[in-house]
């Protein structure tokens, strides 16, 4: 199963490799935009939100 906290991580390192600097990357439990990225060469800026199983928390049964 692939959670949302690993999903922010691959994607970051994806965009790490192709140049972009992460400027914001949120937890599971913070709002918002969960990446922030840009591209330093031309200034390209991406806001990434991110989906995955909802969290990596064990549940109560």
């Amino acid at each position: 199963m692939l959670y949302e906290s690993n999903v922010n991580v691959l994607v970051c390192n994806l965009l790490a490799v192709k140049g972009y600097h992460i400027v914001q990357q949120l937890s599971t439990t913070e709002q918002g935009e969960n990446i922030i990225a840009i591209r330093r060469e031309d200034n390209m800026r991406l806001s990434i939100e991110a989906k995955g199983q909802i969290s990596s928390k064990k549940r109560k049964q």
